[in-house]
């Protein structure tokens, strides 16, 4: 399948053309009504928000977006226009209608088209191409489908179907603006790689938002840090992780785990990077995004781990699939078949490969299996050296898991999961696995520490202890210097692509 290119928040044609570029045209128009109002100082007061300056802000923000998305393929930008303009408009039917049947009849119709265009663009290139492999209908050779692949599509798609889904549960009431409507599903922070934003989280920020000083400071250096995961802890990993997945890499067991463990770290720093630069740049323009990742590696089970990891998507599921499935009001069984069916889901919603299925196939297995046995609610009681275990076993079985989701297929995934319990490699170690631990000490090192709340805590002691003027001085100078320090590996890097564009 093709994929197309889009313009990446860690490129240099964002950092230094399209950011500065939409920076000014939005902000610059707050500062001359400041200075036009009479006062001196354009830091007197915090807020640097007009109301009246709303609509502008909004096409600007518009725009920018629709520019965003048509930057890398310019015709697929017109399918997400051509989505926004069926969700406005079964949204306005729902809204508009009072009969149960008929209303259940529109949202029906609507989710089915859309998922319809999810469907055709996203899994029939793979269905096909299967169908031809597999010589099924008497259809034998190469696929003649190749569709191409939208970027985000699974991300707004699913924001559309949340609007749908809560306009018909009476959660938000249908948008008569398809101006608002528009910003909301095209809004270029979060449509590419998420957070999964719904309209009743932004809706009303939409209209009525009041950015500030500090809201732009807290975004920017929020940003910043989502940039640095990225170019500086997740693009390394990923030049040890694309060699041990090689497809004629010769590995010990030792070069095995440690490049799993890799890709564990370039997935976790790649995507949480991209939710923490989509969640700064939101809050630079006065909005307030949902958090997506919180620090999944210090969880203490598997159902804990999956908690903390990707929220948003999370969440969806449980709201719009596991809670109207009935959750586990029904019995076990019924309970069973409804996680069943959110795994699978997700499974299917990260891409069309037999991998991805039978990732969420993995996980379905071991978060059902924490609930069977109780552990789960035993592990979150834990305390001290108590909470070691689970945390191991957390981590093991989300490498096991990623570990599929990483191969090319099922069968280099066996060959690979294999080369981790030491058939057919060199031995349980040898030079290359000593090489690579050697020379990447160091960010293996940085790469644990980032992934756990220590800067966090370190921070919130710092704030006590010497008050919140220092504490702010140690994060701006700890930004400014991981800033220069990124740049310089954006300007230097030519491996620069978000592993979740993909989905």
């Amino acid at each position: 399948m093709v994929v197309t290119e889009s313009m990446v928040f860690s490129s240099t044609t964002f950092l230094f053309i399209f950011f500065p570029a939409v920076l000014a045209l939005y902000f610059i128009p707050h500062i001359l009504v400041t200075l036009f109002s009479g006062k001196k100082n354009f830091g007197e007061s915090a807020q640097i928000s007009n109301g009246r300056l709303t609509v502008y802000k909004n096409l600007i923000l518009l725009i920018a977006s629709l520019a965003f998305y048509a930057y890398g393929e310019p015709t697929l930008v017109l399918l997400m226009v051509g989505s926004i303009l069926v969700c406005y408009v079964f949204g306005r039917l729902l809204g508009s209608v009072d009969s149960p049947g008929r209303k259940k009849l529109i949202l029906v119709l609507a989710i089915g088209i859309h998922l319809g265009i999810f469907f055709i663009f996203k899994y029939l290139t793979f269905i096909m191409k299967e169908i031809y492999r597999f010589g099924l209908f008497g259809l034998e050779g190469r696929s003649p489908v190749n569709i191409m692949l939208p970027i985000g599509i699974s991300f707004y798609t699913f924001q559309i179907m949340s609007y749908l889904f809560d306009v018909y549960y009476g959660k938000v009431k249908a948008e008569k603006s398809l101006f608002v409507l528009a910003l909301y599903v095209s809004f270029f922070p979060q449509l590419i790689a998420g957070p999964i934003v719904r309209f009743t989280d932004i809706s009303r920020e939409i209209r009525e938002r009041r950015e500030s000083l500090d809201g732009v400071a807290e975004g920017l250096s929020c940003f910043i840090i989502g940039l640095a995961k990225k170019v500086l802890l997740a693009n390394f990993f990923a030049v040890i992780a694309d060699y041990a997945f090689g497809p004629n890499t010769v590995l010990s067991v030792g070069s095995a785990w440690i490049g799993t463990i890799a890709y564990d770290f370039q997935l976790y720093f790649d995507f949480c990077g991209y939710s923490d630069m989509a969640i700064g740049l939101g809050r630079i323009f006065g909005f307030k995004f949902p958090k997506n990742f919180d620090h999944p590696f210090v969880s203490h089970s598997c159902t804990e781990f999956w908690h903390r990891w990707h929220m948003t998507l999370g969440s969806w599921f449980k709201d719009y699939v596991y809670i109207p499935l009935g959750g586990n009001r029904h019995g076990k069984a019924r309970t069973m078949f409804n996680i069943f069916m959110v795994w699978l889901l997700t499974g299917i919603w990260h891409g069309a490969n037999w991998t991805y299925l039978v990732w969420g196939m993995l996980l379905f297995v071991f978060v059902y299996a924490e609930k069977l046995t109780g552990y789960a609610k035993r592990a979150a009681t834990h305390t001290g050296l108590r909470r070691i275990p689970g945390t191991i076993m957390a981590f093991l079985s989300f490498v096991l898991a990623v570990t599929v989701f990483r191969s090319d297929s099922i069968g280099s995934a066996i060959r690979y999961l294999g080369k981790m319990v030491g058939y057919k490699t060199t031995g349980v170690w040898d030079s290359s696995a000593s090489f690579i631990l050697w020379n990447a000490k160091w960010l293996f090192l940085v790469g644990i520490i980032a992934a756990t709340p220590l800067a966090t805590k370190f921070l919130k002691h710092i704030r006590t202890k010497f008050g919140d003027t220092v504490a702010s001085m140690v994060k701006m100078t700890w930004c400014a210097f991981i800033f220069v320090l990124s740049l310089i590996a954006v300007i230097s890097s030519a491996y620069n692509p978000f592993i979740y564009f993909n989905f």
